[in-house]
């Protein structure tokens, strides 16, 4: 179960760092 967890944590700290790169592109 935690391990589990841990996978969708991981998802979703890659797409804050392409979310915050593709802001700085924008800027």
């Amino acid at each position: 179960m935690h391990q589990k967890k841990r996978r969708k944590n991981h998802p979703i700290s890659f797409r804050s760092l392409s979310e915050r790169y593709l802001n700085c592109k924008s800027y």
